[in-house]
């Protein structure tokens, strides 16, 4: 539930004698190994559940051939709908809001703008309700998306190159998004996840399956208990690596490293994520000048990496394969 609707387990209090109780020690556990693993924001609807829900939709869409302001206005409802469904928080409302300025573009035909859509949906919200400046979880949404848009497609073309693609991606959006709230997780708890990247990148081939199939129980569970049930188990098969990513990098005292808090320790953040990020950009010319030996010819030299080797022979097999002729 926590995953699918932003409620955890141990908020739900059952009736007396169902049989339903949940452990109150090994919920907290877990509670406290997704934050100290730097995952438990899987734990919280955000941005990523509407976005998800939307390409779906549009997906669909798209198969049956329908009509392009028909299709924004059934994304528009699945959205909406699926924030009426969820536990309502400054996020949820961040994103819908985003989303629905996505739909109205698909509406009049004209192509979204993510930092336009980020920049008025966060002016409009903190005009209609001052008090999310105060909100960590209204920043943490908006400082995560931030990153994702200025960030994520160059830190992609920078791992491409080396990391398989799909690794890359997940890698390029996870980076950039810590890289803008750990100021702020900072200010929260005064303490750095070590583990933060590799867990995000462990469960992100997990994340879409698992909340596409709590989603689809919550759905149809009211009509077809059964089926909703095994929905249910479905999606508790991409939250046990989600668990069990929380707790094998989420426990012991290696898994944190403790940091000054308060203003401090976030303007401390900053300083050593800009140093961090000027030696990133120094090293990549530096061998981006070693590697050039005529640097008045047009184009840029082939790196023969080991992913790109592989990627050329898939490419050239495949396309021998397709063309073979088989003899009788």
């Amino acid at each position: 539930p926590g995953l699918t609707l932003g409620v955890l387990g141990q908020d739900y209090v059952p009736a007396e004698g169902d049989g339903t109780d949940i452990d109150s020690t090994y919920a907290a556990q877990v509670e406290d190994a997704f934050q100290r693993s730097g995952i438990v924001h899987l734990m919280a609807v955000s941005g990523g559940h509407l976005a998800v829900t939307a390409a779906l939709v549009r997906s669909v869409c798209s198969f049956f051939l329908l009509p392009r302001r028909f299709t924004a206005l059934l994304v528009a409802m699945s959205c909406i709908m699926l924030s009426a469904c969820v536990f309502p928080s400054d996020s949820v409302s961040r994103a819908l809001l985003m989303g629905l300025s996505g739909t109205a573009c698909l509406f009049i035909g004209r192509r979204g703008q993510a930092m336009a859509s980020l920049s008025w949906t966060t002016l409009a919200m903190l005009m209609a309700c001052p008090h999310m400046s105060q909100s960590f979880g209204f920043a943490l949404s908006c400082a995560a998306v931030l990153g994702i848009v200025l960030f994520a497609d160059t830190l992609n073309a920078w791992m491409e190159p080396v990391l398989p693609r799909f690794v890359a991606e997940a890698l390029s959006m996870t980076i950039a998004a810590q890289v803008f709230t750990l100021p702020i997780q900072v200010l929260i708890e005064p303490e750095l996840p070590v583990f933060s990247i590799p867990a995000n990148l462990m469960v992100a081939p997990f994340v879409g399956f698992a909340t596409l199939a709590g989603l689809a129980s919550l759905a149809v569970s009211w009509l077809i208990p059964w089926l909703g049930l095994q929905l249910a188990r479905a999606a508790s098969w991409g939250t046990a690596v989600m668990e069990l990513t929380a707790l094998e990098l989420g426990s012991g005292s290696q898994a944190t490293i403790p940091w000054a808090g308060g203003v401090g320790g976030a303007v401390l953040v900053c300083v050593v994520e800009a140093a961090c990020a000027a030696a990133a950009i120094m090293t990549h010319r530096l061998f981006g000048q070693m590697m050039v030996q005529e640097p008045d010819l047009p184009g840029k030299r082939l790196i023969a990496n080991p992913v790109e080797r592989l990627r050329m022979w898939m490419e050239r097999t495949r396309k021998a394969l397709h063309e073979l002729q088989w003899e009788e």
